[in-house]
């Protein structure tokens, strides 16, 4: 029956993706999470050399699950009354082993903890002087003990806009980063403007910038406005790195001017969902790879047909492979068996990843 049910899984991915197949192969992983029940991001840690994963519900804040290699859960950290007594809400989470816990709440604070939720040290960044500076989403700890958070603040002097499309609000917002030295609580800004390059003042950002960094201290940036990936070396310094070319043709989201929104709020919505763009890139340090995900307008599915480019370590490009809708939702990891996806249509009980394994 196992054997039925393996080839009936390998036949289902087979007739939902159209790749060239010499070099990557896909199969279902071990992992299947219990499922979070709202929106979750997947991240990995190791300790004493084993590998863990974990989630992070982001909208209710409330726990965090991990899992063995294998797929077992193995703890569930509730984080209801850590937020009650701190006053905080929590925004993201990195867990860099079993003891060693890095918190970002709101208020731009940083709580670094042990496994029972006790504070080692706490920071808090941006005074009177800085309102408007807003920290988001993802935390990433490098090789140097630095911490890279995104940041988004608003032009020219603090103006706050409402959280949402229809007021405008990213109008002008300029995003950069924050590197924390987590020993000493020092931060430096860097990547300013990084939207000024392709964008004018009277066009919308749309936050639309996503980013992943290395452990060598560099990151490494997009936005759906533009077919080039660029990169901030680890001193501040921001270069283009790649233009990115696809058998999909055009990879960029029509720039949408603050007259256009005035006229029709939808406009953003309806832009984004029938192009095509860069969604995520992320890097493989097991394989010396670079995985570039395009996602493609919605077509009668609920979830994005997509595109993963894949260029070796001198981003030399070695493949393209194509997803149809429904195949999988925008749910990545990398992991040392190769790069994780979520199965779309999962049931409401469990969360099933594939893996997808590429060999140059």
């Amino acid at each position: 029956m196992k054997m039925i049910k393996y080839l009936f899984t390998a036949l289902t991915i087979c007739l939902l993706i159209s790749c060239s197949t010499k070099n990557a192969t896909i199969k279902q992983a071990q992992l299947q999470l219990k499922s979070p029940k709202s929106c979750y991001w997947i991240k990995m840690y190791q300790d004493k050399e084993q590998h863990y994963y974990y989630t992070f519900d982001f909208l209710t804040q409330k726990i965090i699950m991990v899992y063995n290699k294998a797929g077992y859960l193995v703890n569930e950290i509730n984080l209801t009354n850590f937020e009650k007594e701190n006053s905080i809400e929590l925004i993201d989470v990195l867990i860099v082993n079993h003891n060693h816990f890095i918190f970002l709440a709101n208020q731009n604070k940083i709580f670094i903890t042990d496994s029972k939720l006790t504070i080692q040290k706490e920071y808090a960044f941006f005074n009177q002087s800085h309102q408007g500076h807003k920290m988001s989403p993802f935390l990433f700890l490098n090789d140097q003990n630095e911490l890279t958070t995104f940041i988004l603040s608003t032009w020219p002097d603090g103006i706050r806009f409402k959280n949402s499309y229809l007021s405008g609000q990213y109008l002008h917002a300029q995003p950069h980063f924050a590197k924390i030295n987590i020993e000493n609580g020092k931060m430096r800004l860097i990547g300013k403007n990084l939207s000024n390059r392709f964008l004018k003042p009277n066009e919308l950002e749309a936050d639309m910038i996503t980013r992943t960094c290395t452990q060598k201290g560099s990151i490494i940036y997009n936005t759906a406005f533009t077919d080039t990936i660029y990169e901030i070396s680890p001193r501040g310094k921001i270069k283009p790195l790649i233009r990115i070319t696809s058998k999909i043709g055009n990879i960029t989201v029509p720039v949408i001017t603050a007259e256009q929104h005035k006229k029709d709020a939808s406009i953003v919505r309806s832009t984004f969902v029938s192009s095509s763009y860069i969604n995520r890139v992320f890097m493989d340090d097991y394989r010396k790879l670079a995985y570039v995900i395009i996602r493609r307008p919605l077509e009668q599915f609920e979830d994005f047909p997509f595109n993963i480019l894949i260029y070796d370590e001198n981003w030399e490009k070695l493949d393209e492979l194509e997803f149809k809708g429904d195949t999988y939702r925008f749910i990545f990891l990398v992991t040392k068996d190769g790069l994780l996806m979520e199965r779309a249509n999962n049931n409401s009980e469990k969360r099933v990843f594939d893996c997808l394994e590429y060999t140059n």
